[in-house]
């Protein structure tokens, strides 16, 4: 049986996160001061039981796969709750979209966004939408 742990691997560096909530909208600002070069991933994540439809440039993909790069607009949609999330990409990163939906362990879709080296600062707007 596979299961989850969490290990003690010391610190890695600091991050600051800024948000700033709107209507429709969340404005976010990612500060990052790694101790030594790593890989960092920003993660925008929502109920992948929920959020099950994804749009890119116009085409509506309803078998998300678990990583997939991109750079273009994406849009996730939630049937139920006639809500859509909007991501863009972020100069400076590589953007990965994705959902995952295994029993009671992994429960998520949404867009990462993993900076490139040397980049310590990125900001990014994460917008809503409800459907009628």
């Amino acid at each position: 049986m596979l299961r989850s742990r969490y290990t003690v691997i010391g610190t890695l560096g600091t991050v600051e996160a800024r948000y700033r909530l709107g209507d429709k909208t969340v404005d976010v600002e990612i500060s990052v001061n790694p101790f030594k070069k790593i890989s960092i991933l920003v993660a925008n994540e929502l109920s992948g039981r929920l959020f099950t439809t994804m749009e890119i440039d116009g085409r509506i993909i309803n078998n998300i796969p678990p990583w997939l790069e991109v750079d273009e607009p994406v849009r996730f949609h939630s049937p139920s709750l006639r809500l859509s999330m909007h991501l863009s990409p972020v100069d400076g990163c590589k953007m990965f979209i994705g959902r995952e939906v295994l029993g009671k362990r992994l429960d998520w879709a949404g867009a990462s966004y993993q900076l490139s080296d040397g980049v310590e600062k990125i900001s990014y707007r994460v917008s809503f939408d409800w459907s009628t």
